[in-house]
């Protein structure tokens, strides 16, 4: 596996640190959208199928067995999140597309765009009262979705407000379902850290 490492050129290797200390113009899914031909033909099926589902972390993997020394940091995190974002929410340089942002949770999303944070928050609160009324199993995706999303967007730097508001959100659906305690507890932890 390690021989592997050395089978990137030194420009795959420069984006590569790049991305992982935030300065590349595009992320990794308009990077990956545009070489993915390219490393199909150049990597062995082992290495190939390492680097199209290890995403970013692969690539920090890559760059320190070619002893490229870099830090993996919040810049790191951000782009790792965005690697993991669906496509179809992505523009062309690979980031969140405005208007997806502005429709997440209710609306909310688009409230803290727009400087409003406590509409946003109280959008958020409602979600959670809605939700409360709904089959567990359909609070517990929609609570792991908001814990999953609003960590890392802390992590990551993102909509740092918007993503501890979806924390607070997920703690206020409280304790006393097995299903949900999960979510919630690690919301909480995510917001005492």
């Amino acid at each position: 596996m390690g021989k592997n490492f050395k089978s990137y050129t030194n420009e795959q290797l420069e984006y590569f640190k790049n991305l992982i200390e935030g300065r590349a113009p595009i992320s990794w899914r308009a990077w990956w959208n545009k070489n993915e031909s390219i490393l199909k033909n150049q990597l062995s099926s082992p290495e190939y199928a390492r680097i199209k589902f290890g995403l970013v972390k692969y690539a920090y993997k890559i760059l320190n067995a070619n002893e490229i020394n870099v830090k993996w940091d919040a810049s790191s995190e951000k782009e790792s999140y965005l690697a993991n974002v669906d496509e179809s929410c992505l523009d062309e340089f690979g980031r969140v597309k405005e208007s997806v942002k502005k429709t997440l949770y209710n609306g909310a999303g688009g409230k803290f765009l727009n400087g409003e944070n406590e509409q946003g928050k109280k959008i958020l609160f409602q979600l959670i009262s809605e939700v409360k009324n709904q089959p567990i199993m359909e609070a517990k995706e929609l609570l792991e979705s908001m814990e999953y999303e609003g960590e890392m967007m802390v992590d990551s730097g993102i909509e740092v407000e918007f993503g501890k508001a979806l924390l607070e959100a997920v703690v206020s659906f409280g304790y006393g379902n097995d299903l949900a305690d999960f979510a919630v507890s690690e919301a909480e932890k995510k917001l005492n850290a």
